[in-house]
């Protein structure tokens, strides 16, 4: 699916290789399944309508062409803001 990116997030389409992707983007190639969640969440909006070739078919190139499908929803997302790191000597740091 073919998003415009509203804030600034890492993202895997893959799920190995890392983007970070910039606010302002647009047409950013984005996993079907995890579309929903980032457009609840405020990172992405349906991207600016384009042209569309002539003979295109709507959609023809939305979905990936690895046949990903059924995977974790949240494979491909990579959070920007971290954890703080657990601080030496905690009990509650120590597992």
């Amino acid at each position: 699916m073919k998003v415009s990116v509203l804030k600034p997030f890492d993202y895997a389409h893959d799920g190995v290789t890392v983007r970070h992707l910039e606010q302002g983007e647009d047409a950013v190639e984005i996993r079907d399944e995890l579309a929903p969640g980032l457009r609840e969440a405020g990172f992405i909006a349906p991207a600016k309508a384009k042209a569309s070739a002539k003979g295109a078919k709507p959609g023809a190139d939305d979905k990936p062409a690895d046949g990903a499908g059924g995977e974790d929803p949240a494979a491909g997302v990579i959070p920007t803001e971290q954890p703080p790191a657990p601080v030496e000597g905690d009990p509650a740091a120590q597992a």
